[in-house]
């Protein structure tokens, strides 16, 4: 049924309340109790913006870092002294962010440490993390290996674990998957010698554990919990070594999460990061009990395991579990603000994090308003200079991209390249480019820039991934839109016509599916725009391309994007009952999970310089690449063989203009429409006859703002008669002549006009447009609305349905006929969403928003959520709907069907309700309840249906979501949503 793309999910969260810290963070001036930050995640990010509103900046804690980075080197000190001073000052220069200054200070205190004879252990330790940040992986492994070496030979073993999980990162930095595998078993060895040997998660038999979603500022709870908590010693040697076995599991699950994610099994690295995390609160739990000569600083390992949970959440994103990664995200925030307050770094990488998982579901004004809060910390601790701020600069300028706001993206990617000058490497790391920065140059006129890093871009892709793979076909794609900026129209359409069918043809993208949607959508315009100049052209006639239907195809797919997001894989997945597809598609999926996984890991060890490039473990990785390439393409080709239907689900081609044609009867015509930013393509496809074909001069925004007009009538939020607004025929008179005159020999004479329309005039009933000049109505002395009589509508003379998309049309009429052996009705409403509303006296009207009094008769209308102003939401706002319960049992009555058996309303229409009746044989299926979108309520990233709440007694979580009714079978000739 098309009524399963209507893209329906919904990722929920549990909301736990947490404080900030009680007491004030060394260098900030905050309240003794700001307000609680709730941390699963709310509508809006205001609870995090009002809790970081309650620090005020330390300028002397500021100063102070910056005065240590800032010192002179003392004259006349031994080498020794010189060692130390060089170590403690680099050490200051990376809580402000100069990352050159402290490569350079660490490398003169190893120099000295080396005249003086010296311990090189502590300078390595701080040296090698330096040198993997600066992109030297190669030497970093080789300090790293040197301090192992000295560590083992003086017998501190227990050091050894954290070099070991170092080695493991830097080798995946260059790609070097096996060399880093010998590390991580070297790391388990040992542990077995000094303890309890863990489990093997990359083997798949690790399993997430602690309290998720539950965790407070501690994360534990107070409770220790793994299998590897304290235990009561034989001896005092036996009791540190007890204590100090979670720290030594940390590092060795933390290592193992690290090379599972480089190999993309995602789920298997959440599962080591949640043991790297339990154990981590297991040690801070221990560390009291340790003797001071035996106890490390406290807060390096709370922002380790801070940086756990965030590195968890970055795992959650890559799954598609976005609500999940930002109540992880969050988590990590708070507990970084109540450890070091809000101007520290580490501050700013967390909520840095936020802003990405918030990103990837969409908001865009919050990820604005997070990264600009992010700015702030640097610019506090006087670190506007750094690597951070730069990141923070270019995260600000990604989120204005997602809002279309070019001029002040661009002016955040200018403010970073400035704020790197004279910082080569910073400048060799960030001045690269990405697609997002060259679309702001593309649109504000900056060209030659943008062609030039669209094609470092293109190249770099083509040399690390082929040419058939989606990213790249995505850069060039990005190439079309320089090239037709420029007017260059041949080169930019061969760049489109090379990109698109693989862009088009790829489900489940590697890019997530929000991303991805916007990208595409953004490329599609341009295309359209483009082949709409081509029509008719030499260019037009050398390519043999229809440009009008061609930019048919195209817009339909453009159109859908916001419904294709919902399905993503976990959705489809998760709805499939068919045991032999559910095995194909996971199958499939995971192998997509993997391949996106080696190839970032191929991707980051290319992008860095030559001499720190491992020819022969880049020629393994491509080799692993390509073979999982060829057994996930096997696996897709046995799901389109096997399961069309699943695979033209989760990767539906938009229909040509001829297979549109098609689809129509006798007497139809197809009205489609496309807006861009400043114009708006029409298209009339008649069942027989010429496709008309039209730009008309009308932008979205004017578009937007002209339905809105119309709608204030169609609409009123009025309590009296003379408070609705007359319906303005002078704007619907213009709307037909700007929309539908242009294309009239395409649909003139037609006795139904199927509409498929985008944007804000999806939102308007296109009958109410008025086909001729007509005066507005007066009423003076009439009965109501009977001077509207006269006005020709457009639906007197046409009939017009409304269609999500040609896709939809086509799918519909693909269908088999129905059995006549199907039962007339089944319908759910009146849910109750709350324990409260379970106890309401009968007959309240619970959903009255108000009356309307029309000539003494009084209009009851049916209530709405009303969630916009609210900065949390949840299912128990939702007002209920008691007078459909009648309307559920009228219809029923109607149709001939039996109201006790065929209707489930109040506390009955439940989930299960759905998911358990027969749907297949059933004429017409009705919902008659609240439908949500994405914001509506508390972590709500999909379009839902409202059904009976746990709390009410209904089953399930009270929202039939995307993957909910994916799994449902559907046979019916109408599903009816009230």
């Amino acid at each position: 049924m098309a009524f399963g793309r209507l893209g329906l999910i919904l990722c929920c969260g549990l909301l736990v309340g947490l404080a900030p810290p009680a007491r004030t963070a060394p260098g900030d001036s905050a309240p003794a109790q700001p307000a609680a930050l709730t941390v699963a995640p709310p509508r809006t990010v205001t609870d995090i913006t009002g809790v970081l509103g309650a620090y005020k900046p330390d300028p002397q804690r500021a100063g102070t870092a910056k005065a240590a980075a800032d010192r002179q080197p003392p004259v006349g000190q031994s080498d020794a002294a010189l060692a130390s001073f060089y170590l403690e000052r680099g050490t200051a220069a990376a809580q402000v962010g100069r990352m050159t200054q402290q490569l350079d200070d660490l490398r003169q205190a190893l120099a000295y440490a080396d005249k003086a004879g010296s311990d090189r252990s502590p300078i390595l330790g701080r040296l090698m993390s330096a040198e993997a940040q600066a992109g030297n992986f190669a030497l970093a492994i080789r300090y790293a290996e040197e301090r192992t070496e000295i560590d083992d030979r003086r017998g501190a073993r227990s050091r050894l674990f954290v070099t070991y999980h170092q080695l493991v990162k830097f080798n995946i930095k260059r790609g070097n998957l096996a060399e880093a595998e010998r590390w991580l078993e070297r790391s388990r060895a040992l542990y077995a010698e000094l303890g309890q040997a863990p489990p093997r998660a990359q083997r798949g038999e690790a399993q997430a554990r602690g309290n998720q979603g539950q965790r407070g500022p501690g994360m534990g709870g107070g409770k220790r919990a793994g299998n590897d908590a304290p235990a009561p010693a034989a001896s005092p040697a036996a009791d540190m070594r007890t204590l100090h076995r979670p720290a030594w599991r940390t590092a060795v699950a933390s290592a193992e999460a690290d090379l599972l994610e480089a190999r993309g099994l995602y789920r298997q690295a959440e599962a080591a990061f949640r043991t790297a995390i339990e154990q981590s609160d297991a040690y801070l739990h221990n560390l009291p009990s340790l003797p001071p000569n035996e106890r490390p600083p406290v807060e390096f390992f709370q922002n380790s395991r801070n940086e756990l949970i965030a590195r968890l959440a970055g795992t959650l994103l890559q799954q598609g579990k976005l609500v999940d990664a930002e109540v992880e995200a969050r988590h990590a925030l708070v507990n970084t603000l109540k450890d070091v307050g809000r101007y520290h770094p580490w501050t700013a990488g967390r909520l840095a994090q936020v802003g990405w998982a918030v990103l990837a579901q969409g908001r865009a004004t919050e990820a604005e308003q997070l990264a600009r809060a992010t700015l702030g910390i640097y610019e506090a601790i006087d670190a506007t200079r750094s690597w951070g701020q730069a990141g923070a600069r270019a995260e600000l300028a990604g989120a204005l991209v997602a809002q279309a706001r070019w001029a002040e993206a661009l002016a955040s990617y200018d403010a970073m390249m400035a704020g790197l000058a004279g910082d080569q490497l910073g400048t060799r790391k960030f001045g690269f480019g990405g697609l997002d920065w060259a679309t702001a140059l593309i649109k504000m006129g900056r060209l030659e820039p943008a062609l030039a890093m669209v094609n470092r871009v293109l190249e770099r892709r083509r040399k690390f991934l082929g040419e058939q793979h989606y990213g790249t076909a995505l850069a060039r794609a990005y190439l079309g839109m320089a090239l037709a900026a420029q007017g260059l129209r041949e080169p930019a359409l061969q760049a489109f016509a090379a990109a698109l069918p693989i862009l088009l043809g790829t489900p489940q993208a590697e890019d997530g599916p929000t991303a991805r949607a916007h990208r595409l959508h953004l490329l599609l315009d341009a295309y359209i725009r483009l082949l709409a100049e081509v029509r008719g052209t030499p260019i037009e006639t050398k390519a043999q391309l229809d440009a009008a239907a061609e930019a048919f195809r195209l817009a339909d797919a453009a159109r859908s994007q916001a419904v294709q997001k919902a399905v993503d894989a976990a959705s489809a997945r998760a709805s499939l009952r068919d045991p032999a597809l559910a095995d194909l598609a996971r199958r499939e999926q995971d192998r997509g999970q993997e391949l996106a996984g080696l190839e970032g890991t191929l991707v980051n060890a290319l992008a860095e310089s030559a001499d720190q490039q491992d020819a022969g473990t880049i020629d393994v990785l491509r080799d692993q690449i390509a073979q999982l390439r060829q057994a996930r393409e096997a696996l897709r080709q046995d799901i389109a063989r096997r399961f069309p239907s699943y695979a033209e689900l989760i990767n539906p081609k938009p229909p040509t203009l001829e297979q549109a044609r098609q689809a129509l009867r006798p007497g139809e015509t197809l009205f489609a429409t496309y807006a861009s930013n400043d114009v708006t393509f029409v298209w009339a496809v008649p069942h027989h006859g010429q496709t008309a074909f039209a730009k008309v001069s009308l932008g979205a925004a004017q578009l937007d703002t002209m339905v809105k007009q119309l709608r204030r009538a169609l609409d009123p939020q009025a309590q009296r008669t003379g408070d609705i607004p007359p319906f303005d025929v002078a704007l619907a008179h213009k709307l037909y002549e700007t929309l539908l005159k242009p294309v009239e020999a395409g649909w003139k004479g037609a006795t139904s006009l199927l509409v498929v329309t985008d944007k804000a005039l999806g939102q308007l009933p296109l009958g109410v447009l008025v086909t001729a000049p007509t005066a507005s109505p007066t009423e003076a002395g009439q009965a109501l609305f009977v001077g509207y009589k006269p006005v020709p509508f457009l639906a007197r003379q046409v009939a017009i349905t409304q269609l999500p998309s040609v896709a939809a049309l086509a799918t519909l009429r693909a269908l088999p006929a129905a059995s006549a052996e199907r039962r007339p009705f089944i319908g759910f409403g009146d849910p109750v969403f709350s324990a409260k509303q379970v106890n309401e006296p009968r007959g309240t009207q619970v959903a009255d928003a108000g009356t309307l009094t029309t000539r003494g008769v009084t209009l009851k209308l049916r209530s709405v959520p009303r969630t916009e102003q609210s900065d949390s939401a949840d299912l128990a706002m939702l007002p209920r709907l008691p007078e459909t319960a009648e309307e559920m049992r009228s219809i029923a009555r109607a149709l001939k069907a039996d109201p006790d058996k065929d209707v489930f309303v109040g506390a009955a229409a439940t989930e299960r309700a759905v998911e358990t009746a027969n749907l297949v044989n059933r004429r017409v299926i009705a919902f008659a309840t609240h439908g949500l979108v994405p914001g509506d309520l508390n972590g709500l990233t999909q379009p839902a249906l409202a059904l009976s709440a746990p709390l009410a007694g209904g089953q399930g979580d009270g929202l039939l979501t995307m993957g909910k009714i994916l799994g449902l079978k559907l046979n019916a000739d109408w599903v009816v949503l009230s």
